[in-house]
């Protein structure tokens, strides 16, 4: 009897938890948890070694950034396409949309020469 009280107060403090800071212990649970497990070719083996010497970090920290960094260029490549596909069908603010990332582009080309 006294474990079902202990199971019951524990179910109850847990859903306190969970009121209180909703999603925190499901994410903390997931990111403590999270792992990737993968084989790098030789090649691949070897520039990611080069780099992480270069910049004095270790292996695992220099290949987070990339997969963060290449995660990020996908997500613009997408936008661009998606903005693509909406200027080719004619949405009302597509053009607006497109100059003015244009004009940011230009202006990043612009700050290379600094």
């Amino acid at each position: 009897m006294w474990a079902v009280r202990i199971v019951i107060s524990a179910e109850h403090i847990y859903a306190a938890l969970l009121r209180a800071w909703p999603g925190t212990l499901e994410r903390a649970i997931r990111r403590v948890m999270e792992r990737l497990n993968l084989t790098l070719d030789d090649g691949t083996s070897e520039a990611l070694g080069r780099v992480a010497k270069k910049q004095g970090k270790a292996r695992a920290g220099v290949a987070r950034e990339l997969i963060k960094v290449g995660l990020q260029q996908l997500e613009a490549k997408e936008r661009r396409e998606k903005l693509a596909r909406d200027y080719a069908a004619g949405r009302e603010d597509a053009r607006e949309v497109l100059r003015e990332s244009e004009a940011g582009q230009l202006e990043l080309l612009g700050d290379e020469d600094a």
